[in-house]
């Protein structure tokens, strides 16, 4: 007999798992089906393994936890065989949600910090992109114009000039590392809102 109280049993049996397990499940938690994968692979076979040497009476308690939707979703050629699935999925349920429950701290603190990273990206980003806004009008407007300083004989007057093929070179070159940060700060800003997006569905759980 593994337990007087199912209850009691499987959240302890979570913890001990979660402690075990802690930093591989902080590494795999950041999508909801590598949390679940994982979960079922590490964490639930060796579990469902203790299931074998359950008594009657334990099993019966067991499948008391078994909502409507779990008989509805359980497989099984035999009576025997039924009853089996309905604890394999009564025990992952509960097991996922107490895994999850350890987990929620983690992922809280990741999740505030991917946020916090989003804000200075954006920030970022939309500064970028106005210098580089700035950076092509400027090649469009052309170098200020030059001063002829003021002689005895005429006034102080501006003359336009033109960008030397040296001076639009260099810009160009510029242009393009502006342009090059920009896709950066895109590409970073992406994946930080994917980042997001997969621990809202750890969530959902």
């Amino acid at each position: 007999m593994y337990f007087n109280d199912y209850e009691d049993w499987i959240e302890e049996e979570a913890e001990a798992l979660f402690h075990l397990h802690e930093e591989p499940l902080t590494r795999e938690a950041t999508s909801y089906s590598q949390f679940t994968a994982y979960v079922e692979e590490a964490l639930l076979e060796p579990l469902l393994l203790k299931l074998r040497w359950l008594g009657e009476a334990e099993e019966e308690e067991i499948l008391e936890q078994a909502d409507p939707t779990v008989w509805k979703n359980a497989s099984g050629n035999s009576e025997a065989s039924l009853r089996r699935d309905v604890l394999r999925r009564v025990v992952e349920r509960d097991l996922t949600a107490h895994i999850l429950a350890y987990l929620t701290p983690i992922l809280e603190a990741r999740q505030t910090a991917y946020e916090t990273e989003l804000e200075q990206l954006q920030l970022a980003h939309a500064e970028q992109m106005d210098e580089v806004k700035q950076h092509e009008q400027q090649i469009e407007i052309g170098p200020p114009p030059e001063k002829i300083k003021k002689w005895w004989y005429f006034k102080e007057k501006e003359v336009a000039r033109f960008f030397t093929e040296e001076e639009r070179s260099m810009l160009r070159a510029q242009q393009q590392q502006l342009e090059n940060e920009l896709k950066r700060l895109e590409r970073k800003k992406r994946e930080t809102e994917a980042n997001l997006e997969r621990l809202d569905s750890l969530h959902r759980l």
